[in-house]
C-alpha cells in the first residue's frame, strides 16, 4: 500500500522493522478494533507458546522489565515518526476513514473545542484546585499557541507505548497494535503527549532519540506537550473530585505542581 493516506476503515500494522508499513488491518469501530487486537495478542501468544517460546512483549506481560526497554523504546519512536508521514484529512478521531460528516472537525481550534472540551477541561482544572493561577495563566497562554497552529495533518496512532508493540525474541517490533485512538492530528505533539507522559527521565530521551528530534527542538515543544498532557488527566481530576477523594486529588496536585520533577529547577525559591 505504500505510505499513502489509508483508505477507509484501515490502519496499519506489522513487518515494520524494515522501514514499512505492514499488513493493513480494519478498526473500522473501537469495539471491533478492540477485539481484533485482542485476537492477535491472543493468537501470537498461542504460536509461540506451541513452539516452547516466550510471548511478546505487550499490555499483558510485564513490558516494563523487558532487557531491552530502551532499544525497543528508541524503535517505537522511530516508528511513530514513520506513521507521521502519513497524510490525512480533517482533525480528531473522525477523519478520512469514517463517512460521518457531521462529527469531522475542520480546524485544530475546532477539534480542540469540541472533541477535547477545552473550556470545560480549564473549569476543572480550576474548580479543583490543579494548578496555581500563574500556572493556569500559563495553560491559557499555550492553548492560545496551539490553537493557531498551522500544519498538515498526519495519522497519529494515539496510544503509542510499550504496551501496545509487540517484539520478537531479537527485540524486533513486529507489530504495533491498538488503533482504536488513532486520530488525525498535527504531529509530533499529540502522540508524544501521550506517549511520554508516564515514562522516565531516561525512556523519555529513547523515544525521543528514536523520532529524530533534537535536544533543542524538545526543549522547545515542551509547554505545548504539557499543556496537553495536563488537559487529558481532566476527567480523572473530575472523577476523584465526583468520588470526594480528597487523598487522591491532592496526590495530582503535587504531580503537576512540578514538586517531583527532581531535575528542573523551576519555580524553586532558594529558602533562608
Amino acid at each position: 500500500m505504500g505510505l499513502g493516506c489509508p483508505g477507509p476503515h484501515e490502519a496499519f500494522v506489522g513487518a515494520l522493522s524494515s522501514g514499512r508499513l505492514g499488513h493493513p488491518f480494519l478498526p473500522g469501530d473501537r469495539a471491533r478494533h478492540r477485539a481484533r487486537g485482542f485476537r492477535l495478542r491472543r493468537h501470537r501468544v498461542s504460536v509461540l507458546s506451541s513452539k516452547g517460546r516466550p510471548p511478546p512483549v505487550s499490555g499483558n506481560s510485564n513490558e516494563h522489565d523487558h532487557p531491552e526497554r530502551m532499544a525497543v523504546l528508541r524503535e517505537m519512536g522511530r516508528l511513530t515518526a514513520l506513521i507521521h508521514t502519513i497524510p490525512t484529512r480533517g482533525f480528531g478521531h473522525t477523519f478520512d476513514w469514517s463517512s460521518n460528516q457531521l462529527s469531522r472537525k475542520e480546524t485544530w481550534a475546532e477539534c480542540l473545542k469540541r472533541e477535547l472540551h477545552i473550556e470545560q477541561r480549564l473549569e476543572v482544572l480550576e474548580t479543583h484546585k490543579m494548578l496555581s493561577q500563574p500556572q493556569l495563566k500559563s495553560l491559557h497562554a499555550t492553548l492560545e499557541e496551539i490553537e493557531s497552529v498551522e500544519a498538515d495533518t498526519v495519522l497519529n496512532h494515539g496510544d503509542m507505548r510499550l504496551k501496545n508493540v509487540m517484539v520478537n525474541d531479537a527485540s524486533e517490533i513486529t507489530a504495533v497494535i491498538d488503533w482504536e485512538f488513532c486520530s488525525s492530528n498535527v504531529a509530533p505533539y499529540w502522540d508524544l503527549s501521550l506517549a511520554l507522559h508516564d515514562l522516565s527521565i531516561d525512556a523519555k530521551q529513547a523515544f525521543l532519540g528514536g523520532y529524530g528530534v533534537s535536544e533543542t527542538q524538545v526543549r522547545a515543544m515542551v509547554p505545548i506537550l504539557k499543556a496537553l498532557n495536563v488537559i487529558n488527566y481532566a476527567p480523572f481530576f473530575e472523577r476523584a473530585g465526583e468520588e470526594k477523594d480528597e487523598r487522591r486529588l491532592d496526590q495530582y496536585r503535587t504531580r503537576f505542581s512540578g514538586a517531583l520533577d527532581l531535575y528542573s529547577l523551576q519555580g524553586v525559591e532558594h529558602r533562608t
